[in-house]
């Protein structure tokens, strides 16, 4: 997890670092800056989040900051041990105090969810609506 300010117009994270991650072993990416090579970095077996694409190298070279202290993405707070969670949608921090707490809550929506789409797949009705709305 690195961050370059959410700049975009030049990407600091490409297939050569994506290389020195991988043999590293790291459990994925996220950088709060723009990439380059997106679509074969997809193809790679190492998830990679950032904030946006750019053909254009950024220019400069990293420079490695301090290991294991806090940082700002997008405004928010990542400290050390806090629970990066992403897919094709977005990516959340879960602070690292909330961790079993949040999961709780996770399976709980869980299985509401799958009570709600079994009364949606039997019945439609309005008030089946309300209830999705209530829900999200």
């Amino acid at each position: 997890m690195y961050s370059v300010d959410g700049f975009t117009q030049g990407a600091s994270f490409g297939d050569m670092m994506a290389t020195l991650a991988a043999n590293r072993r790291l459990g994925g990416i996220l950088i709060d800056g723009a990439i380059r090579y997106a679509a074969l970095l997809r193809t790679w077996d190492l998830p990679i989040f950032a904030r946006g694409i750019s053909l254009k190298s950024r220019g400069e070279k990293a420079q490695l900051g301090p290991l294991a202290t806090p940082l700002t993405v997008a405004g928010v707070e990542i400290a050390p041990g806090d629970l990066i969670v992403g897919d094709d949608d977005g990516v959340i921090a879960i602070p690292y105090a909330l961790i079993d707490d949040t999961i709780a809550r996770l399976r709980q929506l869980q299985d509401e969810k799958a009570r709600l789409l079994q009364r949606f797949a039997s019945t439609a009705t309005p008030e089946d609506w309300q209830a999705l709305k209530t829900w999200e």
